[in-house]
């Protein structure tokens, strides 16, 4: 669960983020589950990857 606050903090810490961007990204933030699910980490992936912080991120996704 630190992992994903983790990750979502950094992105959130962006002043370009989009408003899409950090809709989703409060979305993740309130999930109630330990994990994600494979399309909220390619989401979340996707958004790191626009704003160039994904470096070394494993994934937690429950596959």
């Amino acid at each position: 669960m630190q992992l994903l606050c983790d990750r979502i903090n950094r992105l959130q810490e962006n002043e370009n983020l989009e408003d899409a961007a950090c809709a989703l990204l409060k979305h993740l933030g309130e999930l109630k589950r330990r994990y994600l699910t494979a399309m909220e980490e390619r989401l979340l992936g996707l958004i790191e990857q626009e704003y160039g912080v994904n470096e070394g991120n494993e994934p937690i996704a429950n596959s």
